[in-house]
């Protein structure tokens, strides 16, 4: 069927008394014709065109008369689209406006900040010219790279690059404390948790803690002023500093989880519906206002940015939305099943703990059902090394 609608066929009504001779005289030639009906005013089929203007003589022959009733196929809607310049100009202005934006800045990327954040970069390159929608050969790469260092002490290298339609900015940030923070009060390191100080080593700072001390949450552990005495032995003068170093804390956690035994299980019927649009800034189109046919669903969205062979990043983001048809039923929990959920949820916090560096000493907790739920209760005993670089991490 693709066959014939590339090459075109009509649909055509042949009428007289000997249309089935000619119906046969089209089969003799090896003309032909499919999808014969039979009409109150003749015979209905279809041929091709190249079919059609031999089939002349065999009309005259039977003494049958023709009307064409319909034209179709690719070659008819090719001439018929020639006379729509416009239609036709279409994909090859599509593809001209593609080539022409994919030489403007549409996205900019930031990577390896951590106290530069990417709004004060992108006001920065507003204040030197450098804003979405420009040309990328304006861009001055080299004096960008340059005032960045000039106007960041924190930077201590930085890549700047155009990557298809993206500037890329790669810095590194130094971990020198600024001189300009010595005229600010020091800062100092606290505790983060109660528990006991067995270990203390001091980098920069005074200690107040020492060994086998009791500390609460937020006491000063290392000041960050240091005392310069003069030959006397009295205070001279203060000097504030960073406060660094680490400081052992023997600390006990509180664990306590609790999983109601009732709960409402979702029932998905494989009914969804799959809704598409587009996103620009602010800007949304295609969205189907109309609330899906499901009593009861959720939606989950996925979200892509589009790019053009790979390297150009368009501006537009392609948003997925798929309400699913589910319907809650009423479960309860076995046991077995809310002793697994609450292990894992162990496991998962004990994960988590070694991930930031606490070491695990002890762990005291059990599992107390009361009929209605199961809870997880007691604590974990554990050993942290509190420093200035566990902060810039939760900083991160």
């Amino acid at each position: 069927m693709l066959f014939r609608y590339l090459k075109g066929y009509v649909c055509i009504l042949v009428s007289g008394s000997q249309v089935s001779r000619f119906i046969n005289l089209c089969a003799n030639h090896h003309i032909e014709i499919w999808d014969i009906s039979i009409e109150e005013t003749g015979y209905s089929m279809k041929m091709g065109i190249q079919d059609f203007f031999l089939i002349k003589g065999m009309l005259k022959k039977t003494g049958s008369s023709l009307k064409i009733r319909q034209k179709r196929g690719f070659t008819f809607w090719l001439k018929k689209q020639a006379k729509r310049k416009l239609f036709l100009a279409g994909p090859f202005l599509c593809l001209f406006l593609l080539w022409f934006f994919s030489h403007f800045l549409w996205s900019i990327d930031v990577l390896g900040n951590r106290q530069i954040t990417k709004d004060m970069l992108v006001d920065f390159l507003n204040e030197q010219g450098v804003h979405y929608g420009m040309s990328l050969t304006e861009i001055p790469l080299a004096e960008i790279k340059l005032k960045l260092r000039e106007s960041y002490e924190e930077i201590n290298w930085v890549s700047v690059s155009v990557k298809g339609t993206e500037l890329e900015i790669r810095i590194k940030e130094n971990d020198v404390w600024s001189e300009k923070r010595e005229e600010l009060p020091g800062l100092s390191l606290f505790s983060p948790v109660d528990g006991t100080i067995t270990d203390v080593l001091v980098r920069q700072g005074v200690a107040l803690v020492k060994r086998g001390d009791q500390v609460k949450t937020g006491d000063v552990l290392i000041e960050g002023k240091v005392p310069v005495l003069d030959e006397n032995g009295e205070v001279k003068k203060i000097e504030y500093c960073q406060a660094d170093g680490d400081v052992w804390i023997l600390s006990e956690i509180p664990i306590k989880e609790e999983l109601p035994l009732l709960y409402q299980r979702r029932e998905y019927s494989g009914q969804e519906r799959k809704k598409y649009y587009l996103e620009y800034g602010e800007e949304k189109w295609g969205i189907d206002i109309r609330k899906p046919p499901y009593l009861i669903y959720d939606i989950v969205e996925e979200r892509e940015n589009l790019h053009l062979f790979g390297d150009i990043t368009l501006p537009l983001t392609l948003c997925t939305r798929t309400y699913r048809e589910f319907t809650p039923v009423e479960a309860r929990y076995s046991e077995q099943e809310a002793k697994q959920i609450l292990e894992a949820r162990l496991k998962k916090i004990i994960t988590t703990l070694e991930e930031k560096g606490v070491q695990i000493i002890e762990k005291n907790v059990k599992i107390v059902p009361n009929g209605v739920s199961m809870s997880l209760q007691g604590s974990v005993k554990v050993l942290i090394v509190h420093n200035q670089q566990q902060l810039d991490k939760k900083e991160e």
